[in-house]
């Protein structure tokens, strides 16, 4: 059966990206909503959160420790990296070794959001410039991503001050950023998140009527700000119907291309 059409969703909405830079699909999740920004009526937040702490917590397990589905994860990231138009050139040398550890650079991102003098489109470039170091190959495929000098050269990419970069780096070991960062993945773990990226909007942002309570899920029922999420860079589409918003396709203006 065809779903019902709806009339087009003109109102202003939030939408929630909890991300890791761990994950190439986070990248390719936040390309889009970006490039949907406008289109939608929406603002984008950028919330850090670790992936590695939400499989540990649920259970669940990257792809890659499954040898086949690693393999063609590499396949699939390669194929929707080209579909989406996002520029990952492949996982570093130290993809799947205990190198390959995002806190540091999550506790970067965790700093710069909670600073009050780093605005939301300095947060943007600076997530831009570390994808682009851990899945661009823009330092390398060599590159140690725990190091400061990594972390300092993607806050100079970023456009964001030496003394400004100097202060983030100072923060990564207090206890305000680190709670912070907690807080943001349990956040995505208690609306029943497993991995990332997970995009969460208002549960009154959804305009279509067939959708069911088992469709929208638990986390829609609170009675405190219920949201409804989708997992996955491949789930924006569905967002799109289920907010009642425009979709064409992964790149909507040759503007919005990287």
């Amino acid at each position: 059966m065809i779903p019902s059409p709806v009339s087009m969703n003109l109102s202003p909405m939030e939408v929630e990206l909890f991300f890791d830079v761990g994950s190439p699909y986070s990248w390719m999740a936040m390309e889009l909503l970006l490039r949907y920004e406008h289109i939608w009526k929406m603002e984008v937040v950028l919330v850090p959160a670790l992936v590695g702490a939400m499989h540990k917590a649920t259970g669940n397990r990257p792809p890659g420790v499954i040898p086949a589905k690693g393999a063609h994860g590499m396949q699939d990231m390669a194929r929707c990296a080209a579909f989406m138009q996002v520029p990952i050139a492949g996982p570093l040398s130290s993809f799947m070794t205990p190198a390959f550890n995002t806190v540091l650079p999550m506790r970067l991102l965790t700093a710069a959001v909670m600073h009050s003098e780093i605005s939301e489109a300095a947060v943007r470039k600076l997530a831009r410039a570390i994808y682009a170091g851990v899945w661009g190959r823009a330092c390398g495929k060599d590159v140690v991503i725990t190091d400061a000098v990594f972390l300092l050269n993607r806050c100079e990419a970023a456009g964001i001050s030496s003394n400004l970069s100097s202060a983030l780096l100072e923060s990564l070991e207090s206890d305000i950023v680190k709670s912070q960062l907690k807080a943001n993945t349990q956040t995505a773990i208690d609306l029943g998140g497993f991995g990332l990226p997970l995009i969460a909007v208002a549960a009154g942002a959804i305009v279509r009527s067939e959708l069911t309570p088992a469709a929208l899920g638990p986390s829609a029922q609170h009675s405190q700000g219920g949201k409804v999420w989708v997992f996955g860079s491949d789930r924006i589409e569905q967002l799109a119907w289920m907010c009642g918003k425009p979709w064409m396709g992964p790149v909507p203006a040759p503007a919005a291309r990287l």
